[in-house]
């Protein structure tokens, strides 16, 4: 805050978004669900009224780093001017 003579009033502000990704490019990246539905079975069998899934045992990441603007730091300047 700035007071000026007239009692009116400068406020500047300054907001960083996602301060995580300003530290380190590592840091802050969104990690989205894949849309390959991964987690789904690729069979069941059933032993004795017991059902037993089966998974791709090859896929072991069920996410992906998302690179939009939400995973990249950004730095927000606001003013305002009060009277």
């Amino acid at each position: 805050d700035y007071n000026l003579p007239n009692k009116n009033v400068i406020q500047l502000s300054v907001d960083v978004l996602n301060l995580g990704n300003l530290i380190s490019p590592n840091w802050g990246v969104r990690q989205l669900a894949s849309s390959t539905r991964l987690a789904q079975p690729l069979g069941v069998s059933v032993d004795n009224g017991v059902p037993t899934y089966s998974f791709d045992a090859s896929q072991k990441q069920t996410y992906f780093n998302d690179f939009t603007l939400n995973s990249r730091w950004q730095i927000q300047v606001g003013l305002r001017y009060r009277f």
